[in-house]
């Protein structure tokens, strides 16, 4: 039995315009692998979507994967990021829960780009890459993303790039009318009092054509308010012995962080378009994107420093396990921390771009303007709470007056811990969390020491942070087409953007107000002397306490008192103080970019010893003028200082598809290929310390200077990169692709140590003969190195049960595997080597289905293998470690009603992780790299959805 799509289920796919997206329309429509006189099944849902992007893949001159929406609006997935996932080649990095960076062939979501539309977009995190759960995938009609690029293909990365689809109104016979509606749960509850068990989306799309058929409307509404729990666990790092009953080699826990934490995300996304097409010579299109995007997280934690770092020994029960410290109990007690947190990031997305093309005989002109922003807004509220405050000083050695010495006050717990298998600790506490007189407002670990008038430290923590994020783009092209011959078409054309992105921040410190006050009273009493006064704890007013939860018991911790930070923070509980000083400006920056794009391409359609050759020719030349504006900073002051470059880049590419038979076809890429450098990594903010004591040093390594800087000068990634593929179609919904990479960098960027002159910067004048003997000092500095190569492999292949027996109709199976190594590093031989961002060497994919009658089951795996990865701290810093291996399994059943009053409503029940994967980052450094040092650890437990989908037309 052939199978064969209907033309309405091609059209849902919805690709766009461009001229590999029109052959998917056309193969579709034509049954090019029917024959005559065979039976002809309309095939819908998941497998018209395989059979969509199979031929895409097949008809396309380039080496690309796509994936397409199943129905208007029928994308399961929260997030285009979810659905990308299981393309070949493709790993995602989750962000609670959630598929947030795309990484291609094993590379980081830093070197690819992502359009919309055709058109580069603005991100709203602190570089390039876009974090796709702000895309809900209800409103894209589908992704394509190229792996070798082509001169029209603006900027292209050097890992692939992504180009997320609407749908084309004019591309439907009549009016669809789509509406969706999902609820949600997870197995893990309601880990904190009063944040909710469920979750929801709702969301819709409708497309019309009016004046004859010339004038077409899309416009898509998709609401979500999203509830992820989650257990985290956290280690501030892994000290040795103390010699005593640890043996000095054994590493221990040196902190621990016990969290349960609710994620709520609420998305409000909106597209339009309009589409006028008043003959057959002129086209013109307007599209429009919005997306505002409220995250918040409400934490409960348990946070202590633990052994040699919280000043405690470990007695009784003291085990040690191959070179780890695996159990015992704190003697004689740790001073636990209580903390509520309310963090949040509004984000608002924004995207419009008009493109008209005017096409008349052999000539067709192209112009396409854009402009993307991003805003994103993050507040991070943290209130400490304990059994009190935390003692300062020594009886030999008290704090600087006012402040004397302290003891401190409240109880400690002695409590005993297990680690397990995941590298996790267990513990079973003396104290119980869930009394409110345990967790009273104070500082019971006095970070940040005593400061601001207040004797003991910090009660809570606020910081505010902002990023802008600006680029406008204008593309003119004109294409002639040469008739018949080597060459088919002619294009050139020119392709201008122009970029700004700028960060700034804000840091408070909190202390109760009751506390504020009274000392204000203590020292005006005094004569302004603080010499006495004892800062108190503050019980947590009731009216502010949502109960006991149980969200930290998979810990060992069974109950814990909470209370609602964000209405205690607003009611005036707590007063807030800037955290002052020069070393603020090291946190934000402006980078602009302006770049022009100069291209000529050449598309080949001809016969080679009887077999078709089609691809293109090509090349780019690309100028970039990039500048930052940023600050020199030390512990005195501050100076703006600003900086860039220029340099010019020529891009050749060629892409060859041999047609060996009708079913087979050899692929061959060529290109030079080019990814700028992180925008953090571009901004000019020195920091630097210059200590007095060393300032008649005459050697480099006892230099008074020393430092971290910016590079505004950073040429961008360079490979000369060739792929080859081979692929056989077997009929239209079963496929095999064998293919291969490789990237020879001559240029990359890596993290080093080098020589820096500090001539001119500011220095210590207090001390005798000020004047330092040394100018140049050792900083960290990310540079351009030369040499190195990626070089990978993928397989990937469909597989439709009717080829092997008309018994197993319906059902099929894709898979999908990749391998990449590199030979280059990220950080240089004077510190310790870290490969590079994102790659893991192995990735894979498989999904079995059913799919008939109306009735549909899928099972999906992801897997990926450890990966090294950058983690924004909280001090805005990048932290490298690296993620154990981990894998994602998913499960769809639905039902499509086929007739009757139901007609168009579709059922589908979703669980998502379904092997309750647990993720884990690792402390990766140069003398261990030890996957028992474990820094992060994530319990995510199964989302279940249930959608109901309703389409007229």
């Amino acid at each position: 039995m052939t199978l064969k799509t209907s033309r309405s289920a091609a059209i849902r796919a919805g690709f766009g315009t461009t001229a590999t997206s029109l052959a998917v329309l056309v193969l579709a429509t034509s049954g090019a692998f029917a024959q005559d006189g065979t039976e002809v099944v309309t095939v819908t849902g998941f497998r018209a979507s395989l059979e969509n992007t199979i031929a895409l893949k097949k008809e396309s001159t380039q080496i690309v994967e796509a994936v397409s929406a199943e129905d208007i609006g029928k994308l399961p997935d929260q997030s285009i990021g979810e659905a990308i996932s299981r393309l070949p080649g493709i790993a995602t990095q989750r962000l609670n829960g959630r598929a947030q960076d795309i990484a291609i062939r094993g590379l980081s979501a830093d070197f690819a780009t992502t359009l919309l539309n055709g058109r580069e977009q603005v991100s709203t995190n602190d570089n390039r890459s876009v974090q796709f759960d702000q895309y809900p995938a209800e409103l894209m009609s589908g992704v394509v993303i190229y792996k070798t690029p082509s001169a029209d293909l603006v900027g292209a990365g050097l890992s692939g790039t992504i180009d997320m689809r609407t749908t084309r109104p004019l591309d439907h016979d009549g009016m669809v009318l789509s509406v969706n509606m999902r609820g949600e749960a997870n197995s893990l509850g309601e880990l904190n009092p009063g944040t909710g068990k469920y979750g929801w989306r709702l969301g819709g799309t409708y497309i019309d054509q009016f004046a004859g058929g010339k004038l077409g409307v899309m416009v898509g509404v998709a609401l979500m308010d999203s509830l992820v729990p989650y257990n985290q666990y956290g280690s501030w790092g892994y000290p040795t012995g103390n010699g005593g009953v640890v043996p000095s080699s054994a590493y221990a826990v040196g902190g621990a962080k016990f969290s349960a934490v609710t994620d709520d995300l609420k998305r409000s996304a909106a597209i339009a378009t309009i589409q006028y097409r008043p003959n057959e010579n002129l086209e013109s299109s307007l599209d429009l994107f919005f997306t505002r995007y409220k995250d918040k997280w409400q934490l409960s934690r348990v946070e202590a420093p633990l052994y040699a770092w919280g000043g405690q020994d470990v007695l009784a029960g003291a085990k040690v396990t191959d070179g780890y410290l695996t159990s015992g109990t704190f003697t004689p007690g740790v001073k636990q921390v209580g903390r509520e947190e309310a963090d949040r990031t509004n984000n608002d997305l924004f995207a419009i771009g008009w493109k008209t093309t005017y096409n008349q005989g052999p000539w067709t002109a192209t112009l396409d303007a854009g402009y993307s922003s991003a805003q994103r807004h993050e507040r991070f509220l943290e209130e400490y709470a304990g059994t009190g405050v935390a003692g300062y000083g020594d009886p030999l050695h008290p704090v600087d007056p006012p402040y004397g010495y302290y003891p401190g006050a409240g109880a400690v717990d002695p409590m005993s811990f297990t680690i397990d298998g995941d590298n996790v600790m267990h513990v079973t506490p003396t104290l119980d969390y869930g009394d409110y007189a345990n967790m009273q407002a104070t500082s019971p670990q006095s970070w940040s020491g005593p400061v601001r008038n207040v004797p003991i430290g910090q009660e809570g923590y606020l910081k505010y942070d902002w990023v802008h994020d600006h680029m406008f783009t204008l593309k003119g092209e004109v294409q002639r087409d040469l008739g018949a011959g080597f060459f088919k078409n002619l294009t050139l054309g020119l392709y201008y953007t122009n970029r700004s992105k700028t960060k700034w921040a804000n840091e408070n410190y909190l202390t109760t107000t009751s506390n504020v006050n009274a000392v204000a009273a203590y020292m005006a009493a005094h004569g302004g002397s603080g010499v006495g006064y004892v800062q108190t704890a503050t019980s947590i007013p009731d009216k502010f306490r949502t109960g006991v939860s149980s969200g930290l018991s998979y810990f060992g911790i069974p109950r814990f008192a909470a209370w609602n930070p964000e209405a205690l923070f607003n009611s005036g509980f707590y007063t807030q103080s800037e955290k002052t000083g020069p070393w603020i400006y090291t946190k934000g920056y402006q980078v602009n970019e302006i770049v022009y794009t100069g291209y000529a391409k050449a598309d080949i359609d001809t016969m080679l010893a009887d077999h078709t050759l089609t691809g293109n020719v090509g090349l780019q030349f690309v100028m970039t003028h990039q500048t930052s504006n940023g600050y020199r900073v030390d512990n005195t002051g501050s100076i703006p200082q600003s900086g860039g470059t220029e340099y010019g880049e020529v891009l050749p590419s060629l892409n060859l598809a041999f047609e060996l038979n009708d079913r087979s076809k050899i692929r061959l890429g060529a290109a030079r290929e080019l990814v700028r450098a992180r925008m953090d990594q571009m901004v000019y903010v020195n920091s630097y310390t210059y200590t007095a004591a060393n300032r008649y040093a005459t050697d480099l390594e006892h230099s008074p200077w020393s430092g971290t800087t910016g590079n505004p000068k950073l040429k961008p990634w360079i490979a000369d990169a060739v792929d080859v593929s081979y692929e056989y179609y077997f009929s239209r919904d079963t496929y095999m692709a064998v293919a291969g990479f490789y990237k020879n960098l001559e240029s990359y960027i890596y993290q080093d140590k080098s020589l820096y002159d500090f001539t001119g910067y500011a220095y210590d004048t207090t001390v005798v003969d000020p004047t330092p003997h040394l100018w140049q000092g050792i900083v960290t500095q990310d540079r351009n190195g030369s040499g190195g190569m990626i070089t990978g492999m993928e397989i990937s292949g469909a597989l439709s049960g009717g080829m092997i027996s008309d018994w197993l109709e319906g059902f099929g199976a894709t898979a999908n595997m990749s391998y990449t190594d590199s030979s280059i590093k990220g950080v240089s031989n004077s510190g310790p080597a870290t490969p590079l961002p994102g790659l893991s060497k192995f990735v894979y994919n498989a999904t079995v289905y059913f799919e008939r009658s109306g009735f549909s089951a899928r099972l999906n795996y992801n897997y990926r293998s450890k990966f090294y990865s950058e983690i924004k701290q909280f001090d805005n810093s990048y932290r490298r470690n690296e993620f154990k291996e981990q894998g994602w399994l998913g499960a769809q059943l639905g039902y499509t009603f086929g007739e009757g009053a139901m007609n168009g409503l579709s059922i589908n029940l979703q669980a998502d992780n379904l092997l309750n994967e647990r993720q884990t980052q690792y402390q990766f450094v140069s003398d261990v790299n030890d996957s028992r040092q474990v820094l992060d650890w994530w319990r995510y437990g199964t989302t279940y959805q249930l959608s109901l989908t309703y389409k007229l037309n």
